[in-house]
């Protein structure tokens, strides 16, 4: 309870409500807090108020969000309306002048088409709000990221081929427009805004993954889920069903933080463990 006061001036400070009536606490998760607790709190050294400071991240914070807005508008019109031109060039063969006008016009067509198509619907994509909606909310973004053409850009390695670098560009800051509008907890926007001048949407999602996976917090919550994995007791009173139901969703919570999640092997041995406290299962067996 310590830490409710400076956990609110840090929200203050931080986020940059200037004006205490537009924080509201509630909208900020237990994780939220407890990370608060793990890496910030000092109960020698509470925070306090800092205005000048909440004033200026206030000010960061209409910046960044103005230009995600302008910057989507600006996608938007791009790729409904824009042309390219392309130019050719001679060769000495005639053969080779060909084939490259050819290989230019189906690129060009591609393109135009692709600007026609591609128009932008950040509406149709989930928000990410707290850590442990990741493992539901992931597969659901990322299909509906592959459905609207950014798959590539889910890929930390792919590289546009030659004469598809505009393309290549106009998706990312597509891409990176959503995600600064979806990805809504502070250290997801804090990984936009670090690619706030390149507008890398590429680098941003392999850093949400690798948060996700290989940080500090992501082990402290793997380890909290295998916890809960191995204590996990049936309640006599509920159905075995859903208590089974419920053990496979702590299952794809703790594999959602880690990127060695349980093997299939490791499932079964905690699914029988839990099991065999069920007198219908044991009934069965004999």
């Amino acid at each position: 309870m310590s830490a409710l006061g400076s956990y609110e001036n840090y929200l203050r400070n931080t986020e940059g409500f200037v004006n205490k009536d537009l924080l509201d606490i509630q909208t900020y998760t237990r994780e939220d807090f407890l990370d608060f607790v793990d890496n910030v709190f000092d109960i020698t050294n509470p925070i306090k108020y800092d205005k000048a400071k909440a004033t200026e991240n206030m000010r960061k914070k209409e910046l960044h969000e103005l230009t995600i807005a302008n910057l989507s508008n600006q996608t938007a019109n791009t790729m409904t309306g824009s042309t390219v031109t392309t130019n050719n060039t001679n060769t000495s063969s005639g053969g080779n002048t060909s084939q490259n006008r050819y290989q230019s016009d189906v690129c060009s067509a591609e393109e135009k088409a692709l600007d026609r198509a591609l128009v932008p619907d950040k509406d149709s994509f989930e928000s990410l709000k707290s850590d442990v909606e990741f493992f539901t909310w992931f597969p659901i973004f990322k299909a509906e990221a592959i459905k609207q053409g950014f798959g590539d850009l889910l890929d930390s390695k792919y590289k546009p081929p030659p004469g598809q670098e505009t393309i290549f560009e106009k998706r990312q800051k597509l891409f990176y427009s959503f995600l600064g509008h979806h990805l809504m907890t502070k250290k997801r926007q804090d990984i936009v805004s670090s690619h706030s001048e390149d507008f890398d949407a590429q680098a941003v999602w392999s850093k949400l993954i690798a948060y996700h996976t290989t940080s500090p917090k992501a082990a402290a919550m793997k380890q909290k889920f295998l916890d809960k994995i191995t204590v996990a007791r049936i309640d006599t009173n509920a159905k075995l069903e859903d208590e089974i139901l419920l053990l496979k969703s702590l299952f794809r919570v703790h594999n959602s933080f880690t990127a060695t999640p349980l093997t299939k092997e490791e499932e079964n041995t905690h699914m029988n463990r839990f099991a065999s406290q069920s007198k219908d299962i044991a009934m069965l067996h004999l």
